[in-house]
Order: C-alpha cells, then sequence, then structure tokens
C-alpha cells in the first residue's frame, strides 16, 4: 500500500512538471513567433524564403527530434526524467542563443537547438499513457492540453511586460526582440531544477 501511495505521488510530481513544460513551450511560441520577423530583418535579413526557412526550423528539428526520441525510448532503457532534463537543456541553449542575435544563421540553429526538445513530447507523453490507468488517462491527457491552452491564454500579458524590457547587460542589448529569449532561458532553468531534485 505504502509503495502504491509512494508511485501515485511520484508520478503527480512528475505530471506537473510535464505541465509546466507544456506551459512553458506554448509561452515561448506565442512570444518568439510575433516578432521574429523584425528581429531577423534587424539582424540584415532580406529573404522571405530565408524567413519561412528559419520560421520551420523549430517544427522540423522537433518532428525529427520526437520521432527519433521516441525510438531511442522504445529501444533502450532511457529514464523518461533524463528524457525531460536533456529536453529542457536544448530549451535553454537554445532561448539563450537565441537572444544573442548576431546573426540570421545564429537565430536559425538557436531555433533548431530548441527544436531538439521535441524529444520530450512523444516520450513523456508515451510514459503517462503506459504509466496511468484506462480510467485516469483521459484526465492526465486533458490537463496537459489545458496546460498548453493556459499557456496560449497568458502569454499576451508576458508580451507585453516583455514591451517594457530595454537596457544592456555587457554591451548586449536587451529589448521586446530577444528579450523574450532570456526570459524564457531562466524560466527553463528554474523548471530544470524542479524536475533533477523531484
Amino acid at each position: 500500500m505504502g509503495s502504491e501511495s509512494e508511485f501515485k505521488e511520484k508520478r503527480s510530481h512528475s505530471f506537473i512538471i510535464v505541465c509546466v513544460y507544456i506551459f512553458f513551450g506554448s509561452c515561448e511560441l506565442v512570444m518568439i513567433l510575433p516578432n521574429l520577423h523584425l528581429y531577423l530583418q534587424t539582424l540584415g535579413l532580406t529573404s522571405e524564403a530565408c524567413f519561412g526557412l528559419i520560421l520551420s526550423a523549430y517544427s522540423v528539428s522537433s518532428a525529427i527530434s520526437g520521432l527519433l526520441g521516441g525510438c531511442l525510448v522504445d529501444l533502450t532503457p532511457c529514464h523518461i526524467k533524463s528524457v525531460l532534463i536533456v529536453s529542457i537543456m536544448f530549451r535553454i541553449l537554445g532561448n539563450f542563443q537565441y537572444s544573442l542575435g548576431l546573426s540570421v544563421w545564429n537565430v536559425f540553429f538557436a531555433r533548431v537547438i530548441t527544436g531538439l526538445s521535441g524529444v520530450a513530447g512523444t516520450a513523456v507523453l508515451a510514459e503517462f499513457g503506459r504509466i496511468t490507468t484506462r480510467e485516469e488517462r483521459t484526465m492526465f491527457f486533458s490537463l496537459t492540453e489545458t496546460a498548453f491552452q493556459v499557456g496560449i491564454l497568458l502569454s499576451p500579458a508576458l508580451q507585453f511586460l516583455i514591451s517594457l524590457v530595454n537596457f544592456d547587460i555587457f554591451g548586449l542589448a536587451i529589448n521586446i526582440l530577444n528579450a523574450p529569449g532570456l526570459v524564457m532561458g531562466f524560466l527553463w532553468i528554474i523548471l530544470l531544477l524542479a524536475a533533477t531534485f523531484a
């Protein structure tokens, strides 16, 4: 009985972390995409085809890493917590790289790196499908979708707050264009700590 209650408590903690992960992911999406074109223009982008490539970089990278991640988890005794932590690290690295700007191609690679976090999406949801009963499963998956939608709803408020940001850090100008990467990078670090010690 004790081991079952311990399992359910640990599963609940993991589920909360996954919901926060999904919530942060949707916040990141809504905060970065509206200003991406203007950000790239300030870095010298002139080609619309190049913009389309950078815009799709995250999605393509996420789709490929999701497939590979699902296969990896199926074929190896890979711990889901490890997959989630690696995924969050990709998010941290990608967002901080995005905030640096530097060049159009740096932003492209930043979005590719962030997209590699897709490795967690399929693996984590598959794991929750495995460790929940049929009766629980609908509730668990409904809550993950709710976390995504709440992130989309609240992101404009975060975007408004970020629009007020205008300062320098070690010579790097932080403004509405690159601040989302910096803010999300720090939020992902907090989640990384929570996931590591949960």
